[in-house]
């Protein structure tokens, strides 16, 4: 009773507020990263398109906003919590290495991923670097200039890695349902069972993919153990077409080794945690029923 008394009087008020605000930075970073780029017919920041000012403008701003309100705020935040673990002593051992306790407190590693992106993000930022090169002050704002081809790159890998880092942060909103924070909670549970069958998988396929590597054959999907793991993994998830598999029957002890593989992967270990997640979540989703 008193817990909910407390979440309802005062707990609540606060959590929704700064949800709502999250949500609304979440959607500015949405506009100026994923739509706004693109209106005028571009594929993203590395491309030539945007070449109309209100759209490179509005951009500026999002970017801007998100840098000052979201990053700053993030920084600000993991400072001040990092330093009070540090003067009451409150440490977690990883390894011999000593880390902050509040970094291992329910979502405050996805938060601190997310401010080591969006530093990325500001540091290879292309309006700055652009801004710089005196070629570029007829066009304000712009995203593209020659000399950045490789920070582009890197800005985009960090925008993607900020992105999802945003969503993974989203499902705090869970707790509004008992059925999808139940939901939540077991997901963070069979998180193990992913984790060892995608080691079962990769450590199958790298055998695999070295004794293809060791066979006499000049197929050119399986020249090294690089690209037949590849190619092994592409067969599992189904994304290779025909023509591939035509190759194939030009080797008969290849063709038989692929067919082992897929017997093992994708009927014995797919199916196995298939078995792992169906077993986990029925034996785990009423305790977590309630525990939500």
């Amino acid at each position: 009773l008193l817990t909910d008394l407390i979440w309802s009087r005062i707990a609540f008020r606060r959590f929704l507020i700064g949800k709502i605000w999250f949500l609304l930075t979440l959607l500015i970073f949405i506009l100026g990263q994923a739509i706004l780029p693109r209106l005028s017919g571009g594929s993203g920041a590395a491309d030539e398109g945007s070449d109309d000012l209100t759209v490179r403008v509005a951009i500026f701003i999002c970017r801007c906003f998100i840098y000052a309100c979201s990053m700053l705020s993030l920084i600000s935040s993991h400072v001040r919590h990092a330093l009070m673990d540090v003067n009451r002593k409150r440490f977690v051992s990883v390894y011999n290495f000593r880390f902050p306790a509040y970094m291992f407190e329910g979502q405050a590693l996805a938060s601190l991923f997310l401010t080591f992106s969006l530093v990325g993000m500001f540091i290879f930022e292309p309006i700055l670097q652009c801004s710089a090169d005196q070629a570029n002050r007829d066009r304000l704002f712009t995203e593209r200039c020659g000399q950045i081809e490789d920070e582009l790159v890197v800005y985009s890998f960090f925008s993607l890695c900020a992105m999802l880092s945003y969503f993974v942060l989203l499902t705090d909103l869970s707790v509004f349902s008992t059925q999808v924070s139940a939901y939540v909670l077991i997901l963070h549970r069979v998180l193990v069972e992913v984790g060892l069958s995608v080691f079962a998988l990769g450590f199958t396929t790298l055998a695999f993919a070295s004794g293809i590597s060791s066979l006499e054959q000049a197929n050119p999907d399986f020249s090294g153990i690089p690209s037949s793991s590849l190619m092994l993994v592409k067969m599992v998830l189904r994304m290779l077409s025909g023509e591939h598999y035509e190759l194939l029957g030009e080797y008969p002890v290849l063709v038989a080794t692929v067919m082992l593989y897929t017997i093992v992967t994708a009927i014995f270990v797919l199916n196995l945690l298939v078995a792992q997640l169906n077993c986990s979540y029925s034996s785990t989703f009423q305790d977590m029923l309630g525990f939500a």
